[in-house]
């Protein structure tokens, strides 16, 4: 139940393993109940009955896709753009060209709305669209002869379950999207792996405590009726809305809270786009037991604790001592220091730091860590970067970023970049690909070198789009004079290719000389790391995986897990203005 629609948030539900088999009691809970489920004749709908006879006239070998509505919630917030029509889904699979055929099932409200999905046009001719009324899920699953699932964020890769039928995932719902799971979450290169999957022991064991999961969190029609309960979930929801006010009597709050209930955590940061708007949205999109966690452009008052991205918008917060602050740059310049934009920094609860270095710059403006929460880990590469898997038609260089002015210089330097290609003699061997923003100038004028340079400014190609284009580089270029990341030194070892940088972040920790990239000092230096790469150029793409496994260690996921829970843990905490607010 959410304020913005049925499922709109499904992630109130959250299951993450923790790599624990169940015990011999609960598994035979769990195998007892889907037996149960399996031989169950109470429904009345044709759609969930289980007993119906299996359907005859099927291929051998199938996959089956559940339809799904395209207005529902759980697709409009929990699918990718490129996915949000069934259309797109029908070509996204047909374009991976699987082993066997594919049966496209009508979902059973479409029969009655529309009828829109018998209008699809299948892209392969071994490929087929069911209609509902020539059988249920269960008659199909049932079979014997489905191979697989495909699913956004359908419930019959649940149904799967029950006659064993492996699952693909493309959307993102309960299930764990780090660690492991019970489903695969992309379509496999070799389909054999999608059975092997299904039967690896690990898996088996995720995959029965996903289902005691299901069992012990899930709704009856009893608990529907239940006021009490029914009462909770609406304040809960009304407080992530609006936060203040309440629906129930300041008793039944303190009830609430004297159970063991979530932690909400608010993430603020002020929407000036570019990299801390996705950060608060895949902070959102987080799911991690007994944490509830809130993005927002300015502080929730009903929050446990909150998480600033930028320390000097902290000011604001509701309790200081509860309030983890992150820091994501290297300056300094009497930030830190009483009356700077960030001092707030010494009163905070807890800080998170990207980069070591960051620690001695707030430790040199005599700010005291001792008694605070401090968390030192690089953001990292999103999971969904992926080894490149073949090279681009020409020589392709990357630079990858904005310049910014610090001190009255641009600490990124990506002149150093346009002075290395002038002094290259490669120049009509090249393609140059910036992505980022602020770059116009910079394209400019390696155009003016004769150069071939293509130009992606971050306000029309969004995040989601750069791990296909780190499929179509040969190397990056990291020019800064400092950096806490940088980011892309990340995505490109998670990606495979090879970087070009100076001794900045954590370069000199990841790359290594001759193996994953080069680090240099100079425009020159540049300049024969390039040709180093561009002569060797299929040597290089023959240690994509060698590279990749210098960051495998360092992911975004990771680093967002570790900073909710150290901004979880700071809900505890409560300052002494607090104190003093709460006995008034």
């Amino acid at each position: 139940v959410s304020p913005k629609g049925i499922n709109a948030d499904s992630h109130i539900a959250p299951f993450v393993w923790d790599e624990k088999p169940l015990s011999d009691s609960q598994r035979r809970g769990v195998q007892n109940y889907v037996k149960a489920l399996k031989n169950q004749d109470s429904f009345a709908q044709e759609y969930t009955h289980t007993c119906a006879p299996a359907v005859r006239d099927l291929p051998a070998e199938f996959l089956l896709v559940p339809l799904q509505l395209e207005h529902d919630t759980n697709i409009v917030r929990h699918v990718s753009p490129n996915l949000r029509t069934m259309q797109s889904l029908v070509d996204f699979i047909s374009q991976s060209n699987p082993p066997y055929p594919v049966i496209y099932k009508q979902h059973p409200v479409d029969v009655k709305k529309g009828k829109r999905h018998v209008q699809l046009t299948m892209r392969r001719r071994v490929d087929s669209l069911r209609r509902h009324e020539m059988g249920n899920i269960h008659q199909i699953l049932k079979s014997g002869s489905c191979k697989g699932i495909i699913s956004l964020n359908s419930n019959v890769v649940h149904d799967g379950f029950l006659w064993d039928v492996p699952a693909i995932v493309l959307g993102r719902n309960i299930w764990p999207r780090v660690g492991a799971s019970p489903f695969l979450t992309g379509l496999p290169k070799k389909w054999g792996l999608l059975e092997d999957f299904y039967f690896n022991e690990t898996v088996v064991a995720c995959r029965e405590s996903y289902i005691h999961y299901l069992m012990e969190h899930q709704w009856r029609l009893n608990d529907a009726s239940n006021a009490d309960k029914v009462g909770e979930l609406f304040e809960r929801k009304y407080h992530d809305t609006y936060g203040k006010g309440s629906l129930v009597s300041l008793a039944a709050r303190k009830n609430k809270n004297s159970r063991n209930e979530e932690v909400l955590v608010n993430v603020v940061a002020k929407n000036k786009g570019w990299l801390f708007e996705d950060l608060k949205k895949s902070f959102s999109e987080l799911m991690m037991p007994g944490i509830r966690i809130v993005s927002t452009d300015k502080p929730k008052g009903n929050a446990d604790s909150w998480l600033y991205l930028r320390a000097s918008e902290a000011v604001g917060t509701p309790d200081i001592s509860r309030t983890l602050v992150q820091i994501h740059d290297q300056f300094d310049d009497g930030m830190y220091s009483a009356g700077g934009i960030r001092s707030i920094v010494k009163d905070c609860g807890g800080v998170s730091f990207t980069h070591p270095d960051q620690k001695k710059i707030i430790e040199s403006n005599d700010i005291d860590l001792s008694g605070k929460e401090v968390l030192i880990k690089p953001v990292g590469a999103k999971q969904c970067f992926k080894v490149r898997e073949k090279l681009p038609d020409k020589f392709t260089v990357a630079w990858i970023g904005r310049p910014v002015q610090y001190k009255g210089r641009d600490f990124k330097r990506v002149n150093w970049l346009v002075e290395s290609l002038g002094q290259s003699s490669l120049r009509n061997e090249l393609s140059i690909v910036l992505i980022g923003d602020r770059l116009h100038r910079v394209n400019d004028m390696i155009m003016a070198l004769g150069i071939e340079c293509h130009y992606f400014p971050r306000s029309k190609y969004s995040y989601n789009k750069y791990p296909n284009y780190y499929q179509n580089i040969d190397c990056v270029v990291v020019s800064s004079e400092f950096a806490a990341g940088p980011n892309c030194l990340f995505e490109s070892l998670a990606s495979g290719v090879p970087v070009i940088s100076t001794p900045c972040g954590w370069a000199t920790e990841l790359v290594q000389n001759g193996e994953n990239g080069f680090i240099v000092e100079s425009p020159e230096e540049i300049t024969a790391a390039i040709e180093n790469i561009y002569k060797e150029r299929a040597v290089w793409f023959s240690r994509r995986d060698s590279i990749r496994t210098a960051g495998l260690a360092i992911s975004l996921e990771a680093w967002l897990e570790e900073n909710i829970r150290v901004a979880a843990s700071l809900a505890s905490k409560q300052s002494v203005s607090g104190l003093k607010q709460a006995r008034c």
